[in-house]
Order: structure tokens, then sequence, then C-alpha cells
């Protein structure tokens, strides 16, 4: 086994070790059929693009699995992206998850974190970050009338170990968040400082980073 090899299989060790941290990793792991990058999408750090489902009592998170693999085309030891990320619900959720909103949100943020490819140095440095993606899946019921979903990115994960030692680095976990649309305009509306009132509120209710369609919005 050569060195970029021996990295990447301690990569996947770590990661795996990290995400057991958090509940019941569901054995499979979950890819696109064909790799996005084939067809024109952004490329993933070692090509490979995974997702993993956990399970800790009725929370269902989905993390991605692959942004902060080593570059292939460097010979130093790296963390990718130096991200994954993170979409927990508190909604109920059956053996289609895969299928459901958490899964699908997850894949459009992380596929925006390698086509940027600086996600980490803006968490760094902002925080919180917000973005909006098209409703391709829901949930519905958090949609603006123009069928836009708002996310707000790197809320605190109180009951989550959201950064990890991976063998070339420390990797951070950023969170994902949908929105009601009077959050996401507050946001539009406020900026930075929109963003971090919502932080303060979210952890005030208690609910930080999991989303959820059926919870009040506030504000």
């Amino acid at each position: 086994m050569d060195a970029r090899e021996q990295l990447l299989q301690q990569t996947y060790a770590a990661r795996d070790a990290a995400l057991r941290q958090w509940g019941e990793v569901d054995p499979l792991v979950h890819a696109p059929i064909i790799n996005p990058a084939f067809r024109g999408g952004a490329r993933w750090p070692s090509l490979r693009q995974a997702f993993r489902v956990i399970r800790d009592g009725a929370n269902t998170i989905v993390c991605s699995d692959g942004l902060a693999d080593p570059f292939d085309d460097e010979e130093e030891p790296n963390i990718g992206f130096g991200v994954e990320i993170l979409c927990e619900t508190s909604d109920p959720e059956d053996g289609s998850v895969v299928n459901d909103w958490p899964s699908w949100i997850a894949y459009d943020v992380a596929q925006q974190a390698a086509h940027h490819g600086g996600f980490r140095e803006l968490i760094d440095e902002l925080g919180v970050l917000s973005m909006e993606i098209n409703n391709r899946f829901g949930p519905d019921e958090m949609a603006t009338p123009e069928n836009r979903i708002g996310l707000l990115l790197g809320l605190s994960a109180p009951n989550r170990n959201t950064e990890w030692a991976f063998p070339a680095g420390t990797v951070k976990v950023v969170t994902v968040k949908v929105l009601h649309p009077s959050e996401l305009a507050f946001v539009v509306n406020e900026g930075q400082a929109g963003r971090e009132r919502l932080r303060d509120l979210f952890a005030e209710t208690g609910t930080h980073h999991v989303s959820s369609a059926t919870r009040a919005a506030v504000v």
C-alpha cells in the first residue's frame, strides 16, 4: 500500500469513527449511480461522491462522505475541501430517507461546496452563511412563492462533534438548516446581522441546526 492509499484508508476510518459517535450508521454508503463529475458537475477531491445516513433516536442525519477526502492530484497529505455537509431532521423518516428532502438538500449543498471550493474559508471567516436552492423535493411547507428553499449554514450542533481530527488535519462539519420564507426574507433584508440573529434565536428555542417542516418560524 502506497502512502496515498494509506492516507485514504486512514481518512475513511476516521470519518467512520466520527459518524458512529452520532448514532446508528446505515451500513450502506449512498452514492449517485453516475458520478455527477462525469456529466459536467463539480468534482470532489478523490472523485468519490457519497453520503451516509445516521439515526439517533427520532432524528435522522444525512452527511456527505468525500468532500474531505485528500485531493488525488496532490502529493502532500491534505483534507480536500476541509468540510463535510450535515442535514439533520427531527421529522419522522422511514426507510426511503435517501429519496426524501434531507438527502437532496445535503446533496445540493455538497455540490455547491465542491463547485465553490472555499466553503471552509467562508465558514471560518463569517461563522454562518445563507443560501437558496431550487425546491426540487421539498419540504414544500418551507418553500417560497418562487419555489425556492432558504438555508442557513454553519449553526452550532451541541450534541454533535462537528470538528473531526483526520490524519492530515481538522475537518469541519457544516450544518444546514431549512428556513421558513419569513426567515429567509429576514436574512435577505438584514444580511450578516440577520444570519447571526437567527443563529441566536435557534439556540434560544433549542432547535439549533435541526430542520423540521413542522416547526414554527422564529421571525
